[in-house]
């Protein structure tokens, strides 16, 4: 996740150390990962939601500004050697597993309750339902209905783009963007323009303004097309609004009179920008 903005209007977000902890994977805090609250007791530190299930993004504290491994590379403050209450501390391995008993890794965190960020929709291939874009279950078609076996429904208002390659091999079409302006039972989705796809189309999906369903990436740091058995759930995520750039254009909100039908798209990067809903340390009663 990058920041995108504050909704308050205020220029700059607070930015502040945060305990971290990870124990399972190298440098695997990177910035722009969304950190939630983790274990408690001697494990205490703000850690990585489950990707594919529904506490995702769930009780967050922030998004990481740095990555493990940018901290340690920053002599002066990040590595082993603390010498004032600011240093990182982040130890050699890039794992940051001290927890509250070892008085924890730091990392410096964006935690705005008001800030929108830019979730990028990640291109990650894999075989079957491990790949981030949908590349499996997909009927072959020409025309403006587009079957893919579970898609969720209440997709209109969202936008499907054919990527340019899948686990294996290069997709029979790609560089397609199409927008969503049909409502269809689960495992179709009616499109404003015709799309060719194959069975071996690479699919990035995204959803519509409006909606809190979303599949944070295995590392938190990005949205992924599908989770667990092609679906997506509701985590705590909700989609403000959707952009794309590619060659020859710039970033931009994507609109359906604008960028529907666009065909031989390259350099494609797509974006939905997202609100955090589910904050930690606005989320508890008092009593």
């Amino acid at each position: 996740m990058d920041l995108s903005r504050l909704v308050s209007g205020a220029n700059d977000p607070f930015t502040t150390n945060i305990p971290v902890y990870l124990a399972t994977t190298v440098d695997g805090l990177k910035a722009g990962a969304i950190v939630s609250v983790g274990a408690t007791g001697s494990t205490r530190g703000f850690t990585l939601s489950v990707a594919t299930t529904t506490a995702a993004a769930k009780d967050v504290m922030g998004v990481l500004a740095i990555s493990a491994s940018f901290a340690y590379a920053n002599v002066a403050d990040g590595q082993n050697r603390s010498t004032k209450g600011s240093d990182f501390r982040v130890q050699s391995d890039l794992i940051c597993d001290r927890g509250a008993t070892g008085g924890n890794d730091w990392l410096p965190a964006v935690i705005n309750p008001d800030a929108l960020y830019f979730g990028w929709y990640s291109t990650t291939q894999a075989a079957a339902t491990a790949g981030d874009t949908i590349t499996q279950t997909i009927t072959a078609s020409t025309g403006t209905t587009v079957t893919v076996a579970s898609f969720d429904q209440d997709q209109v208002g969202g936008w499907l783009f054919s990527y340019s390659s899948n686990s294996t091999a290069t997709p029979t079409f790609s560089g397609q963007l199409r927008y969503i302006s049909v409502s269809t039972q689960t495992g179709l989705v009616g499109l404003l323009t015709a799309m060719n796809v194959s069975t071996d189309s690479s699919l990035v999906a995204m959803d519509p303004a409006g909606i809190r369903r979303s599949v944070v990436s295995s590392d938190g740091r990005y949205l992924r097309s599908q989770g667990a058995a092609g679906l997506k759930v509701a985590q705590g995520v909700y989609i403000f609004d959707n952009y794309g750039s590619w060659d020859n254009a710039p970033m931009h909100p994507l609109r359906s009179w604008m960028d529907d039908g666009k065909n031989g798209l390259t350099g494609v990067k797509l974006f939905s920008e997202v609100f955090l809903y589910d904050h930690y340390a606005f989320n508890e009663s008092i009593a």
